[in-house]
């Protein structure tokens, strides 16, 4: 008896001993397995300027790996695509295209605080109200800049890129063997992108998945309180229910007040689109007025009503304006409407322009 209580100790003194031993070791490994632990490759692709520029990304680190000239054939480009994954040893391309933000327009929007799950539906149907593009004809996501519980209110970035300007992108960048898996949008002189996709897919089917895979558990749960829950228990889990459906009920009439805002929004959006389909509007002009004027050019003085419209401002060449202007579908037969002064303070060009705004289906 005696014998087997001693090997009965000493098993217990080398169990304890070897998970001490085990803990110490791995207490050592794991600031060391820290220096190797990088994060995953990432790919991405800058089109902030000529020719485009090809980095790859681990964890902080950022390393330029190729250029590519999106006016280069197919060939070309696939080739040095080739010898970039080849060497940073990528066994699938995935790309991340950065678009500079200069392509993009970007909204700040106070919303009323609504569930993630109908944020973006929500802004769908802000987009033309907030920017002189059509939903459809534009990638868009947002970033949650404050959350106020207090007011019930929720300020987001809305972000859009036209599709015209990112799908040629897309598609130079399929045949070239990458795989565009992400639009985000790169500031100036900046690497990295602030962290949005242009280009995500739709959640929505993946969210109905999960209820109906809840719901599936609810009723296997309750089939089992059915069958093994005692008797005598049965009106605790009643009370409980029932303060459950309590609480759900408040949940279903705050849902349904949110619901009947985001329809007074829809309907106000739809009066704006009527409105929209003959005469542009103030954002989409000046949109339109800003790709068109050169950097050497800036404005004192705007002025529009339905038909007209009138700049004044300072130039470098504002003999050149006139040209600029005419060439922009929405506008229509613009002339100085005073003599061009030079100003000996700025050593610019003093101009005072008028032209007509064209709808939508004017001039092409």
């Amino acid at each position: 008896m005696k014998m087997a209580i001693s090997l009965n100790n000493a098993g217990t003194l080398a169990s304890n001993f070897f998970s001490w031993w085990f803990g110490e070791l791995d207490a050592m490994w794991q600031p060391i397995s820290g220096l190797f632990r990088q994060g995953p490759k990432m790919l991405t692709l800058d089109t902030s300027d000529q020719p485009w520029v090809l980095r790859l990304q681990k964890g902080s680190r950022s390393q330029e790996v190729g250029k590519l000239d999106s006016r280069s054939s197919a060939n070309v480009g696939r080739k040095t695509v080739g010898t970039v994954t080849r060497k940073a040893k990528l066994r699938k391309a995935d790309l991340t295209v950065l678009l500079p933000e200069s392509r993009s327009l970007r909204r700040p929007l106070d919303l009323p605080a609504i569930d993630d799950a109908d944020l973006r539906r929500a802004l769908y149907f802000e987009i033309e109200r907030q920017t002189p593009f059509r939903p459809e004809d534009v990638y868009f996501d947002y970033r949650l800049l404050s959350r106020r519980s207090e007011t019930k209110r929720l300020t987001v970035e809305l972000i859009t890129a036209p599709r015209t300007t990112v799908d040629p992108i897309l598609k130079q960048a399929n045949e070239w063997g990458l795989q565009p898996s992400t639009v985000d949008i790169v500031p100036r002189n900046a690497t990295r992108g602030i962290g949005v996709n242009l280009i995500k897919p739709e959640q929505s089917a993946s969210k109905w998945s999960s209820i109906r895979v809840a719901t599936a558990m609810i009723f296997v749960a309750l089939l089992a309180a059915v069958f093994y829950v005692p008797v005598a228990q049965l009106g605790t889990e009643d009370d409980a229910l029932a303060a459950q459906v309590a609480e759900e009920g408040g949940k279903a009439k705050q849902t349904l007040a949110k619901r009947a805002e985001l329809d007074e929004t829809v309907r106000a959006a739809a009066f704006l689109d009527e409105r929209k389909k003959n005469v542009a509007g103030t954002l989409a002009v000046l949109n339109e007025l800003t790709k068109a004027l050169p950097d050497n050019t800036w404005l004192t003085n705007f002025t529009q009503n339905e038909t007209d419209i009138k700049i004044s401002g300072y130039s470098a060449a504002a003999s050149e304006l006139i040209a600029l202007i005419d060439a922009v579908p929405l506008f229509k037969n613009p002339t100085f409407s005073s003599p061009i002064t030079q100003d000996p303070q700025k050593k610019l060009e003093r101009f005072d322009i008028s032209f007509e705004l064209g709808t939508k289906s004017g001039k092409r």
